[in-house]
């Protein structure tokens, strides 16, 4: 008997759903990495220092320009504001990146029907976690995040969007191109 390596291809569709699950996996175990390491992760370096001027404040801290920082303090400065203790604040801090980097996944691979996208974006991310996983508050791991987005755009599959013009996917590019300005400078220089 000899082998056969067709027993075990997998079909199109069988490859994008094996896919699908392996990027959702993925991101679920960050989710919960991040909700169970929420100390390690807030309460050192840089992390510790937003937390603090957030809580100081009432109010989002962006330090340096770099307004992608709103979107990671939403979720706890609403904690704060509706009265909630220092745990869940900065459980939810913590939490508040990998939810995010979750959002961007979604939309990757099914706003932008790119499930390779998506799974680019966990090899993405998950080659920051050895490096910034334990320093949540980092402008160039979101960024990453967000260049992930931009290089899913441009590498869909067009004939998903049949109705859309050449201007229309020339105008979500700049978009996503400003987007990815909001972050940390040096993420242009391997874009």
């Amino acid at each position: 008997s000899t082998f056969n390596s067709s027993k075990f291809a997998l079909t199109p569709n069988h490859y994008q759903k094996s896919l699908l699950v392996v990027g959702h996996l993925f991101f679920v175990v960050l989710i919960l990495y991040s909700l169970l390491f929420y100390k390690e992760r807030m309460l050192h370096f840089d992390s510790a220092y937003y937390a603090f001027n957030v809580i100081y404040d009432s109010d989002f801290y962006i330090a340096h320009g770099r307004t992608v920082s709103y979107a990671s303090q939403l979720l706890p400065l609403l904690v704060l504001k509706t009265g909630g203790s220092l745990e869940t604040f900065l459980i939810s801090y913590s939490l508040s990146f990998m939810l995010l980097f979750y959002g961007v996944y979604l939309l990757i691979v099914y706003g932008f029907k790119n499930v390779e996208g998506g799974i680019f974006l966990a090899l993405a991310v998950s080659t920051m976690v050895r490096f910034k996983f334990y320093a949540a508050i980092s402008e160039v791991y979101f960024s990453l995040a967000l260049a992930a987005l931009l290089i899913a755009w441009l590498t869909k599959n067009n004939a998903h969007f049949p109705k859309w013009q050449p201007w229309q996917h020339f105008l979500v590019t700049v978009l996503l191109i400003l987007l990815l300005t909001t972050g940390h400078p040096i993420i242009v220089i391997p874009v």
